[in-house]
């Protein structure tokens, strides 16, 4: 397998532990766009199930359906999904998933004593660590400082892309080779706060 100068880099500070991938479980059913989206956003590492509760990260999952969500509240998985669900909660991971992803909203239902069970479960699942989120894995709009670890190539050529000529990074933020080579060709100035 070969890899890119970006990736020795990213693997180097991951091994160091100055940076927190992307975690996605092998096995699951990720779509191709995901993935790519989620390369864009930071550096991606794919681990098994049982190698998981032993990282610190977020832990991002494909999709949660109902079926899947209260098989793993029920204590039998119906898939490999729910199955990644259970084990990595019942661990205290924390397990990350695309709000929009999520099949089951409580508003989209009316109120029901079935319902309020699908309520207790996804609550059950909050607590426990699972993190419904809006945001996209790749850049957004950068206003003021960046608060991250890392600021790769891929995060640079969108900043550009945008139309920022400032870069407002934190004094820990570390800025890949690739990175700021990129940014000085299209003459950003990254200014430490």
């Amino acid at each position: 397998m070969s890899m890119d100068l970006e990736q020795i880099i990213n693997e180097v500070l991951y091994r160091l532990g100055k940076l927190d991938p992307i975690c996605l479980v092998l096995g699951l059913p990720y779509e191709e766009d995901q993935i790519h989206a989620y390369h864009e956003g930071g550096y991606v590492k794919w681990f098994d199930l049982k190698d998981l509760i032993q990282h610190s990260g977020d832990v991002v999952l494909p999709e949660l359906t109902l079926r899947q969500m209260m098989s793993a509240y029920s204590g039998q998985p119906c898939d490999a999904v729910s199955e990644a669900l259970m084990y990595l909660t019942l661990y205290g991971c924390t397990v990350r998933i695309d709000a929009h992803r999520i099949e089951w909203k409580a508003e989209d239902y009316k109120p029901s004593p079935y319902m309020r069970r699908f309520q207790e479960a996804y609550d059950c699942f909050i607590e426990s660590g699972l993190k419904p989120v809006d945001e996209k894995p790749v850049c957004e709009k950068h206003v003021g400082v960046y608060q991250g670890k890392l600021i790769n190539e891929a995060y640079a050529r969108q900043f550009v892309l945008e139309g920022n000529k400032d870069l407002y990074v934190s004094p820990d933020t570390i800025v890949t080779p690739l990175a700021t080579d990129y940014l000085k060709q299209h003459q950003v100035h990254v200014r430490r706060t």
